[in-house]
């Protein structure tokens, strides 16, 4: 089992490895545009656009790729930026507010699977709960089975079929989206992500320094970013 954590993991499971590394590659290009963006204020619209890319995400029911720009908005060094929130509109504040609260992991994700399963396809699930869901099967394979431990759970296995075929449904329709190559090609080779230590020096550096100007903005109707 799990064979997306193992050494030969790309050998095993590469289309499920394929998709945590795009996952967390797009955490990453998400954190590095905002923290390298010396501008407070820029830095405000650049959270606004990723909360708006969120926002349509979720309306398509991409809900992995969702997750992924949640967890780049979530990350250390973003939350770290306070002064920059402050002049991010209370609007979008609201709606990436909701959108977490969606995704929360919060009774084990309940909010996300209601959703779900309201949802039609196209659709791409979060594939993190489901790894989850099948380590958790994996670790209870043997716990309370009065059976020897060379004889198979059969439970536990029909448990495992059945979290391995609710997410083949998925793949039997795609989104209708027109390809722009030059596009994809920019996106995911084109943009940096910088390593995790120096996002959290830049971070703190311009909050530092933009304390001062983000506290006069906080306290100026005219100084809250329009979109």
């Amino acid at each position: 089992g799990q064979r997306w954590t193992k050494q030969s993991k790309d050998i095993l499971s590469p289309h499920i490895r394929k998709m945590i590394e795009h996952f967390n590659y797009i955490t990453g290009i998400i954190t590095t545009s905002i923290v390298q963006e010396p501008k407070l204020r820029a830095r405000a619209k650049l959270i606004v656009k990723w909360i708006k890319v969120a926002q349509n995400l979720e309306k398509i029911n991409n809900f992995h790729s969702l997750m992924a720009v949640l967890s780049g908005l979530s990350d250390i060094p973003v939350q770290r930026l306070k002064q920059t929130f402050v002049v991010v509109p209370e609007k979008f504040q609201t709606i990436l507010s909701g959108l977490q609260m969606l995704m929360s992991f919060e009774g084990s994700y309940k909010n996300y699977r209601k959703k779900l399963a309201e949802a039609k396809l196209p659709c791409i699930p979060y594939i993190g709960v489901y790894l989850r869901d099948l380590t958790y099967l994996e670790s209870t394979d043997s716990k309370g089975n009065d059976l020897k431990d060379t004889s198979v759970n059969f439970k536990q296995k029909k448990q495992v079929v059945g979290v391995i075929d609710f997410l083949q449904n998925f793949q039997s329709s795609s989104y209708n989206f027109k390809r722009y190559d030059d596009i994809i090609i920019a996106f995911t080779e084109g943009l940096p992500v910088l390593p995790s230590q120096e996002l959290v020096r830049i971070s703190s550096k311009y909050e530092r320094s933009n304390t001062a100007r983000a506290l006069k903005s906080s306290r100026s109707h005219n100084d809250v970013i329009r979109l």
